[in-house]
């Protein structure tokens, strides 16, 4: 009589042991899929809070919109370059840290032109961000335009409305992309204003 007791005491151990794991295995999938759908839920809407360097907007500020706008949030600042020194506004990450900066529509100054991303920080949707690799750039977009600039020897490379500055020294508009060394680093991301804006 004692192993039939002792048998039937385990199997109900058995039995408790297994229902009462059922429920926590529920919760973990619903959990699990809840949070996986909340990166989809991310919209433009989300830009302010995100890092995200949309096609047309980061952190909520397109090309075309209001300098007004935005500038309570923005800090005036000069760009010296080969091309001359030119008003910027920083893109600030805190106080003391810079995440980028944009320049003023040259039609329109009271307009946001290029917005420019210099931090390592944010990433375009596709995943790149400042400090990847020309190598890491083709991987994600198909039919990118690459060109040089005569004066400052800069090579950029452009998807739609996005450019790439690549740290390679190009003095010539048509350039061969197959002789840019595929580790150059992107040094700066920049959303580029519409020509028609």
């Amino acid at each position: 009589m004692k192993p039939t007791i002792t048998f039937s005491i385990g199997s109900l151990l058995l039995a408790v042991t297994l229902l009462s794991c059922a429920p926590e295995n529920k919760t973990a999938t619903r959990a699990d899929s809840v949070f996986a759908a909340r990166p989809a839920a991310a919209s433009a809407a989300d830009a302010n809070s995100l890092d995200i360097i949309f096609s047309d907007s980061f952190r909520g500020i397109s090309p075309g919109d209001k300098m007004a706008t935005h500038e309570t949030s923005l800090v005036i600042s000069q760009l010296v370059t080969g091309d001359g020194d030119f008003t910027v506004y920083l893109i600030m990450d805190g106080p003391e840290s810079k995440i980028g900066y944009l320049m003023p529509d040259p039609n329109d100054e009271t307009k946001v032109g290029d917005i420019t991303i210099t931090s390592p920080i944010p990433t375009t949707t596709e995943g790149m961000k400042v400090g990847m690799t020309l190598g890491d750039l083709f991987n994600r977009y198909r039919n990118l335009e690459i060109h040089g600039s005569e004066i400052e020897g800069r090579t950029t490379a452009y998807k739609d409305q996005l450019s790439f500055r690549i740290d390679a020294s190009n003095y010539s508009y048509e350039i061969d992309p197959e002789k840019i060394p595929l580790n150059a680093k992107i040094t700066e991301i920049s959303i580029n204003r519409s020509p028609e804006k």
